[in-house]
């Protein structure tokens, strides 16, 4: 009875939190514990509880039925390399995947589950006859920009789907791309060859400037560079990123001399108006510990563009502060498996999480500000996990590539916990393929394993031309809709 006298005035009339908490301190140390319960009952009811975005993350997954699509070319299966959800905001169920095959899908997530091909697929069309390894959505709306194995880059209208314009300069393939914020024109992108090209549609199609031997190899003490054993080029370039804190800073991959290169894209003529050879601003190089360097898969900027990551072939992701990259890396995630250069890497939309592929057929998902806790690890890919990208505009919604010739939509379900299935739906039955020209077709001088994706010379059969026809306009499919 005393306890429940000297509990009254906590229940009646109902206190702030501050005055309970002020009771339940004037109380006995022994009374305190006793009314814990009653404390976290009072808390609860006076402040709402707040949900851990963490646990949330735990309950990723990815329904076989309706999350996982199967890409099918006319040659059979053909893995897909990147995904990009579409940042245009009446469009934010929108994603295009690019595969090996030189075809951009769009698919819509938001008309109906996707695992039903017909409803979700707006449309797909053959843009390149080699692997697209990169694009981006432009900021000028329904226009994106693809890089390809043949040594090109291309602009493309994505309502119509029709060619604009086609950007020859490198004597490689065209690994990496990347537009400059808020700009329609002027974009970068990074090839095989060690060049670091910087071009404006307004000037047509060649590049406006270049940067020639951007990440060149260290050489030996005879003057002669040293001899790689994988099949890449030692001076390749493998990611370019425009900061988004300031548009004109450019930052760059090496393939093997694992430095990350801050550029000022300005920095091109002289106050006499002659051209400059360009230098860096800065140059990172993580601390690995090994005694040769790895190389940079892929570079990623957070939302605030404040934070630069850069994903490494030594299977460790490092992040660096942009205000003071002098400062060095600020946090570095492992747990992950990096053994090839398709193995990308992305920022979560509130820039707190970041989620990677990996070799070893995982998704991994890291919180940054506690490195030192194991990653969450999405299971349910059959081969690795190149191409990763995280919904700008909703937090529990995930995409993948892997090279199970397979892409998986990830989302968050309450209850069930990450899980997925057997065989995947076939997304893709037949895209048309024209027929190259001679001045289309460029010979690179260093191909890998998956840079090979030579064009297809047999035609397909009239019925699945006709289908894929039926298809070949966004303008079309959205007067299906309604």
């Amino acid at each position: 009875m005393a306890q429940k006298t000297s509990a009254s005035p906590c229940v009646t009339p109902r206190s702030t939190p501050s005055r309970a908490s002020a009771l339940l301190l004037s109380q006995p140390r022994t009374q305190a514990r006793r009314r814990s319960f009653f404390n976290s009952v009072l808390s609860r009811e006076i402040a709402p509880r707040q949900i851990s975005t963490s646990a949330l993350l735990e309950e990723m997954c990815s329904d076989e039925t309706n999350d996982a699509y199967h890409f099918v070319g006319l040659s059979g299966s053909v893995p897909p390399f990147v995904v990009h959800f579409c940042p245009y905001p009446n469009r934010t169920n929108w994603m295009a995947v690019a595969d090996e095959d030189g075809v951009i899908t769009l698919l819509d997530a938001g008309s109906s589950p996707l695992g039903h091909p017909a409803a979700c697929c707006a449309g797909s069309w053959s843009t390149h006859h080699n692997a697209i390894f990169d694009f981006a959505w432009s900021p000028d709306e329904d226009r994106l920009i693809t890089a390809s194995g043949d040594q090109t880059c291309k602009l493309w209208d994505v309502l119509t789907q029709q060619h604009i314009l086609t950007f020859r300069g490198h004597t490689g393939s065209v690994k990496t791309v990347s537009v400059r914020p808020g700009d329609p024109y002027v974009f970068a992108s990074g090839s095989r060859d060690g060049v670091v090209n910087l071009w404006d549609v307004r000037r047509g199609g060649s590049p406006a400037f270049s940067i020639h031997g951007a990440h060149s190899s260290p050489v030996d003490q005879g003057g002669k560079r040293k001899r790689q054993s994988n099949s890449c080029q030692s001076n390749s370039v493998s990611s370019v990123l425009y900061l988004l804190d300031d548009q004109h800073v450019l930052a760059t991959g090496g393939a093997t001399d694992g430095a990350i290169k801050l550029w000022d894209s300005r920095m091109t003529v002289t106050a006499r108006g002659k051209r400059r050879e360009p230098e860096p601003m800065h140059v990172l190089k993580p601390e690995t510990g090994f005694s040769r360097r790895h190389g940079i898969s892929c570079l990623a900027v957070d939302p605030s563009g404040g934070r630069l990551l850069a994903s490494s072939a030594d299977n460790t992701i490092y992040v660096f502060d942009t205000v003071r990259p002098g400062k060095g890396e600020v946090v570095r995630l492992t747990g992950h498996k990096v053994d090839s250069f398709y193995v990308k890497a992305a920022f979560s939309p509130d820039g707190r999480f970041v989620v990677s592929g990996s070799s070893d057929y995982g998704v991994y998902l890291w919180e940054v500000a506690r490195p030192e806790t194991p990653p969450l690890k999405l299971s349910g890919h059959k081969g690795e996990v190149t191409g990763v990208a995280w919904s700008p505009s909703d937090f529990c919604k995930l995409a993948t590539c892997s090279d199970d010739n397979s892409m998986r939509l990830w989302h968050i379900v309450r209850g069930t916990g990450h899980r997925a299935g057997s065989a995947p739906t076939p997304i893709r039955t037949c895209c048309e393929t024209p027929s190259p020209t001679a001045s289309d077709v460029a010979e690179d001088v260093v191909l890998d394993a998956k840079d090979a994706a030579p064009a297809i010379a047999t035609p397909p059969p009239v019925a699945l031309i006709e289908r894929a026809r039926q298809q070949s306009s966004l303008r079309d499919y959205f007067a299906r809709q309604h």
